[in-house]
């Protein structure tokens, strides 16, 4: 059982090892931005408008969402 359990372990830790790097990889890789401040962080300008109005609408105070996103 002891054996077992030590062999099982190993075999977890060598599968952890490999797959660590690649998911920090992947995700590096593949992030994108997606809210209206990251996008103008960067330098998505047009984008950043465009999920604004998306996220905003025609809210009542879109006008100061938008004055907000063109000051950033």
């Amino acid at each position: 059982m002891i054996i077992f359990f030590e062999q099982s372990k190993r075999t977890v830790s060598r599968i952890l090892r490999a797959l660590i790097p690649s998911v920090f990889w992947a995700t590096a890789t593949f992030a994108q931005p997606k809210t209206p401040i990251e996008l103008v962080q960067a330098g998505a300008y047009d984008q950043a408008r465009a999920a604004m109005h998306r996220i905003v609408g025609d809210a009542p105070d879109a006008a100061l969402h938008a004055a907000f996103l063109e000051a950033l």
